[in-house]
């Protein structure tokens, strides 16, 4: 996707793994989702020593509400900025 793309070209992030799922998680996991869904593991080494971003994304969706759940992502690195503004 164009997240993950953006992720490892520009922050240098690499995804860490990759779950597919077939009905929603009755814990909520997908949100308020019951349909197929996957879930993708991104950042800069192993889960258990590192932060790492959780990407979800639901399948059939359109579209979102815009909901409060996400504010910013907030990352201090040269090489960062510096992958950024060769991407433009």
């Amino acid at each position: 996707t164009g997240e993950v793309a953006f992720l490892k070209g520009c922050l240098g992030m690499r995804v860490l793994r990759h779950e597919e799922f077939e009905e929603g998680c009755a814990a909520a996991c997908n949100g308020p989702y019951d349909g197929k869904w996957s879930k993708t593991m991104v950042g800069y080494g192993p889960e258990d020593a590192h932060f790492v971003l959780e990407l979800t994304y639901n399948y059939g969706l359109k579209e979102y509400q815009l909901g409060n759940d996400f504010h910013c992502v907030s990352i201090a690195s040269d090489a960062v900025l510096r992958r950024a503004l060769a991407a433009g």
